[in-house]
């Protein structure tokens, strides 16, 4: 096990916050990781850094990067595979892999970035999609534990697991046989609803709220291209959170609160995070 004390996090995440340090622990084995969760019961989990928010972060934080690990596929029928794989993989490399296999089921996902674990335990997915239906099951660590679980999922959240922290090891996902080049469209159709963001982005800000568009609300209570110093929402979309350059952990809160305070005045909801805020 590594540790780097008092470490820089603006590089680990996508939104580059100037001020970003923590304690960096680096399990180089699964049995690191167990050990970790023994003797450091709450801590936050560092995965691929796109939803994530920090100045100076008091808890442990700990990375799977330096942990190795391979996908396997395996037939479940003639129509169907079962594909288990590292929750750190990326996301664009997955995509990369099921096109060049003919593999359906996460097209969805083709330009959000992230990880596989992230992706599943926040259930990041586009409206009208979610991972449920894809994960069949997921591997996890808590308190010194290996556990299976068989998840359900609703909007931006897993269901059917344990209380957080833990930290997610596996996910065996079920993908339907295609063809390489219907796969690809699919993708690509994906990748170009996407909203191309010029700059140091964490993508919504705030979750929407049951019947209703968080960017909607923001838009109309005077929040598009809202900014405190650098962090911003973003003048295409009022929900999309953005470093223009040299944004603090601070600027990033008192946006987040005042973008909260205007929708709540105008429209009586109180909007609800998306992006996590570490301190």
């Amino acid at each position: 096990m590594k540790l780097k004390q008092r470490a820089p996090l603006s590089r680990f995440l996508t939104i580059r916050p100037r001020d970003a340090v923590c304690d960096l622990y680096f399990p180089e084995s699964v049995d690191d990781l167990v050990r970790f969760t023994v003797l450091e019961r709450d801590h936050h989990l560092l995965g691929g850094g796109s939803n994530i928010i920090a100045g100076t972060v008091r808890k442990p934080v700990v990375t799977l990067a330096l942990l190795e690990g391979r996908s396997v596929t395996e037939d479940i029928d003639r129509r169907q595979v079962a594909v288990s794989m590292p929750a750190w993989t990326r996301i664009g490399p997955l995509i990369d892999y099921l096109v060049a296999n003919g593999l359906s089921g996460l097209e969805f996902m083709a330009g959000i970035p992230g990880t596989v674990g992230g992706a599943i335990v926040g259930n990041a997915a586009p409206k009208g999609h979610s991972w449920d239906g894809v994960v069949r099951k997921v591997i996890y660590v808590k308190e010194g534990s290996v556990l299976t679980a068989t998840p359900r999922f609703d909007y931006r959240r897993i269901l059917d697991m344990p209380e957080p922290p833990y930290i997610l090891l596996a996910a065996e996902l079920v993908l339907a046989k295609d063809t390489a080049a219907k796969v690809r469209t699919r993708v690509k159709a994906f990748q170009k609803k996407r909203l191309a963001i010029p700059y140091p982005s964490a993508g919504s800000l705030f979750k929407n709220p049951e019947g209703a568009s968080a960017g909607e609300l923001l838009e109309t209570a005077g929040c598009k291209g809202l900014a405190v110093g650098d962090a911003a929402l973003y003048e295409k979309h009022a929900n999309i959170v953005i470093n223009r350059g040299n944004a603090a952990y601070a600027d990033f809160v008192a946006l987040r609160d005042e973008a909260t305070a205007r929708v709540k005045k105008t429209h009586g909801v109180r909007l609800e995070p998306e992006v996590k805020f570490w301190e």
